[in-house]
C-alpha cells in the first residue's frame, strides 16, 4: 500500500476505534526498500503509537533500529527457526549465519525496543542434539521472549512434500496447530520427546546449565515431570518473565 494510504487508514482506526497500539502483519517487515522505510518512518512520526512487527535477522541494522526507536517501536519479533546452521540453510532456505542471527538480536536487545525470537522444533530428520543447537544459539543473547513452536507440515510447502516422500506424513493428512504435538512419524524421535523440549525450551535458554538435569525431568509428561515443570515455571516467571 502507498505510505499515505497507510497513514489515512491508521488515523481512521484511531478516530473510529480508539486504537492505542498497532501490529503490522508482515512476514519480513524490514525487507522493504530503503527509501520506503525512510518514508514510513517520516510518516509514522505523526502517528507515534507503539507498534510491533515480525522480521528476519538479515534485515536488522543499527541504523534501522535507531530510526525505529525514534518513532516509538515497542517490540519486534525475529524469526530464527533453527540454530543448526547447515540444516537451516539446506532444508529451510534460511541463509543467515548463526553469527548474523546473534549480531542482529544483540543490536535489538541493546536498544529500547523489546525483542522476541521465534523458534521451531520437530523438523523432519531433526535430532535432539540439533534442537539443542537452537537452544544454545538463543543463549547467546537476551530477548524478552524465546518462543518455541512445533513444526507442522502444511500443504503447499516444500517440507510437506519432503515429509510425504520420506513416509513421515500422509499425503492427505492435515497438519495441526503449531502448539500441538508433532504429527510426524519418525523412528529416531517420539512425539513426546519433541513436545517435552518445546515446553521446556525457554527454561533451557534462561536457566544456568547446572539446572539442565531438573529441566530434563520437566520434559516428561509424568507426575514427576509435570510437578517439576510447574515448579520451574513459577521460578521462571519470577526471575525472567519481566525481562
Amino acid at each position: 500500500k502507498p505510505i499515505d494510504q497507510i497513514e489515512r487508514e491508521m488515523k481512521d482506526y484511531i478516530k473510529e476505534f480508539g486504537v492505542e497500539y498497532f501490529y503490522f502483519v508482515s512476514e519480513t517487515f524490514l525487507a522493504m526498500p530503503k527509501k520506503r522505510f525512510k518514508d514510513f518512518c517520516n510518516m509514522y512520526k505523526r502517528i507515534k503509537l507503539p507498534f510491533w512487527f515480525n522480521t528476519r535477522p538479515e534485515t536488522i541494522t543499527e541504523e534501522k533500529v535507531k530510526m525505529l526507536e525514534e518513532i516509538n517501536c515497542h517490540r519486534m519479533s525475529i524469526g530464527i527457526e533453527s540454530g543448526h546452521q547447515e540444516y537451516a540453510q539446506k532444508m529451510l532456505k534460511r541463509m543467515a549465519t548463526d553469527e548474523k542471527i546473534v549480531e542482529a538480536c544483540r543490536i535489538v536487545s541493546r536498544s529500547k525496543i523489546e525483542l522476541s525470537v521465534n523458534n521451531v522444533v520437530g523438523f523432519p530428520d531433526e535430532t535432539r542434539e540439533m534442537m539443542f543447537d537452537t537452544i544454545k544459539l538463543n543463549r547467546q543473547f537476551n530477548a524478552n521472549s524465546h518462543s518455541c513452536a512445533i513444526f507442522q507440515p502444511y500443504h503447499g510447502t516444500t517440507l510437506h512434500s519432503y515429509c510425504v516422500e520420506k513416509g513421515y506424513f500422509g499425503k492427505d493428512e492435515l497438519a495441526e496447530d503449531l502448539t500441538y504435538a508433532s504429527p510426524l512419524k519418525q523412528k529416531h524421535i517420539t512425539h513426546e520427546e519433541i513436545q517435552g523440549i518445546a515446553r521446556t525450551f525457554s527454561y533451557y535458554v534462561k536457566f544456568p546449565k547446572d539446572r539442565w538435569n531438573e529441566i530434563k525431568i520437566a520434559e516428561k509428561f509424568t507426575d514427576e515431570g509435570n510437578s517439576m515443570h510447574k515448579k520451574l515455571g513459577i521460578e521462571f516467571d519470577e526471575k525472567y518473565r519481566s525481562n
